[in-house]
């Protein structure tokens, strides 16, 4: 049988593998004349011609090529193959890949077309076994390198809980200072309904006067003094005329409500410069509560003053004792010699003054402009967290700030991105309310424990 040279590597060898020369193709050779010195220049143990390169055949010319040296193909295996493999795990075929000529392919991936594995099977480099490794990206890609981002993210969380806790404290410091003034009132065994009203009417008078003669303290002043001339009403009714406390809070809320929007109709939406945040130094850069305590307006610190004050008149000071003492047992004070009722008088004037204090801080301070019921139902909240605490003042400074919280919890819900509609978050501090008073009317044995004994009854001297 005649075979051309050009035709040998076409031909099968046993062992179907690469390097092998072994078989009938071997005695083929011997016996062929023209042939053998062909093969013979072939390495042994070495892929060579394309035998194995898995190539595409290349046109066989007409011409013999007797004593032309055969090259190895720079594709082929410099050693025995491996064993065989799952079909996705060996590389890909390379007559499948290349296809080409007279050049090399422009390098593009693989089409894979097994069941079970999606992606394209890999092409892998000229005389490698494996892909090249994936480098590493530079930091000037990412911008950050990975210690740095992780650092950079637990200081954005830091920011964001100091942001949270400063809005917390901006938005129960109105809640706090009314809070404060009913707290007295009801230890002296007033309760005043009338607290919404009165920061309404202070907070459109503050605004006025600031904004008329452009200092802001001044607005302060007779915002406080405005909260105090309602409330002296509400002492002339309750305590000299000894009408029921509770309808007579009420129709003064109704009152301030409807006073305030006539007074401030020609002064809505008007701008002002209100108080701005001074930070301390130093202690404002305290991770978390730096700026939650240190980098308020002049009026949140004022609050905390004046809750210092009240804890110590409460507390430690004879004052509390006698505000204590008309609250719990009218009578038994009178009897001591005690004024009863010019102490429940300046009990409602100092809770005026405070209503009054929140309803500057609203529009001089928190938001500086006026606007019809800004305050929100905070008055009605303050009435609640007073029931709360239990009568009891670090508890209310407690329950101020997490009424604080809840009222910003739609801001902070839209900040990282919550897919919660803002106006039922919003209503939280109201919802939160109705629950505080649900769970104190189950527990009325604690409740009256804590409360005055005389809250809400009236007294006349000689009676």
């Amino acid at each position: 049988m005649g075979v051309a040279a050009t035709q040998l590597c076409r031909l099968p060898d046993q062992g179907a593998g690469p390097g092998q020369a072994s078989g009938w193709l071997r005695r083929l050779s011997r016996e062929t004349p023209g042939v053998a010195g062909d093969v013979d220049q072939w390495r042994a143990g070495r892929a060579g011609g394309c035998v194995g390169s898995r190539r595409p055949d290349w046109p066989t010319g007409a011409a013999g090529f007797a004593g032309l040296r055969l090259c190895r193909n720079h594709r082929g295996l410099s050693r025995a193959p491996q064993p065989h493999r799952h079909s996705v795990l060996q590389p890909a075929d390379r007559s499948a890949v290349s296809g080409r000529r007279k050049r090399a392919n422009d390098p593009e991936p693989a089409v894979g077309h097994h069941p079970v594995v999606s992606r394209d099977d890999a092409v892998l480099p000229a005389r490698l076994r494996c892909a090249d490794p994936l480098p590493a990206a530079p930091e000037s890609a990412l911008g950050q390198a990975p210690d740095d981002t992780r650092h950079r993210s637990r200081m954005m969380d830091i920011d964001l809980l100091s942001n949270i806790f400063y809005a917390m404290v901006r938005c129960g410091t109105p809640l706090l200072l009314v809070a404060l003034g009913e707290l007295i009132c009801e230890k002296s065994g007033v309760i005043n309904l009338g607290q919404e009203g009165m920061m309404l009417f202070g907070a459109v008078i503050g605004f006025i006067v600031a904004l008329s003669t452009g200092n802001l303290w001044l607005g302060v002043l007779l915002a406080m003094l405005a909260g105090m001339l309602l409330s002296a009403l509400f002492a002339l009714v309750a305590l000299v005329f000894n009408a029921n406390q509770v309808a007579t809070g009420l129709a003064l809320t109704i009152f301030g409500v409807g006073l305030s929007s006539f007074v401030g109709a020609a002064w809505v939406g008007k701008p002002l410069s209100g108080f701005e945040p001074v930070a301390i130094p130093f202690l404002s850069d305290i991770p978390l509560i730096g700026r939650m305590l240190f980098a308020q307006d002049l009026l949140v610190y004022l609050s905390f003053a004046l809750f210092a004050l009240v804890a110590w008149a409460l507390l430690k000071s004879r004052v509390g004792l006698i505000i204590q003492a008309v609250g719990e047992n009218p009578d038994a004070a009178s009897a001591m010699g005690l004024p009863v009722l010019r102490v429940r008088t300046l009990a409602v004037l100092f809770g005026g003054a405070m209503a009054g204090l929140a309803g500057a801080y609203l529009s001089l301070a928190y938001t500086p402009m006026w606007a019809e019921n800004m305050s929100a139902g905070r008055g009605w909240i303050a009435l609640a967290l007073v029931v709360f605490a239990s009568w009891r003042v670090w508890r209310l400074l407690l329950g101020a700030y997490l009424f604080g919280l809840a009222s910003i919890l739609h801001l902070v819900a839209q900040g990282i991105g919550l897919a919660i509609p803002s106006n039922l978050l919003a209503m939280l501090p109201y919802v939160a309310t109705i629950i505080v008073l649900v769970l104190l009317s189950r527990d009325a044995l604690r409740t009256r424990l804590y409360a005055p004994v005389s809250l809400g009854q009236p007294w006349r001297a000689g009676h």
